[in-house]
């Protein structure tokens, strides 16, 4: 996923690992990168074992507001900015049922900046 899904888009399922978040600079998104106002439903995924330096697990960039749902998200390793979940610029997100835990990661669990919003509902961080 990158730009531009709309809600119509579903990922349901998967296991997410192995990714890599290479964005030419500040690397963002290691499992999913999503950007320029992609909006996807994230539902029932197991994201784990992916790197990044912000957003070791997702990155939600640039007006992005996915829906995450029932989803498991650790073991995601992070460096210098240092989030497992990190939302920038705009993204307007929501998080239910979702579980993110024993990331190796260097500020916190989830990241707003620039404007973004995230509720959370019945999750554990």
């Amino acid at each position: 996923m990158n730009r531009r899904e709309t809600s119509s888009t579903l990922l349901c399922g998967f296991t997410i690992t192995g990714g890599y978040g290479n964005d030419g600079g500040l690397s963002s998104g290691g499992g999913i990168h999503l950007f320029d106002n992609a909006n996807p439903i994230l539902s029932d995924l197991i994201i784990t074992g992916n790197e990044a330096n912000s957003g070791a697990a997702i990155g939600a960039l640039h007006g992005s507001s996915p829906a995450i749902r029932n989803t498991l998200i650790y073991g995601n390793t992070c460096s210098v900015l240092g989030y497992a979940v990190r939302f920038h610029n705009g993204s307007n997100s929501e998080m239910t049922n979702v579980t993110i835990a024993d990331n190796h990661i260097i500020q916190a669990s989830v990241g707003l900046s620039y404007g973004s919003t995230l509720t959370v509902k019945n999750s554990i961080i």
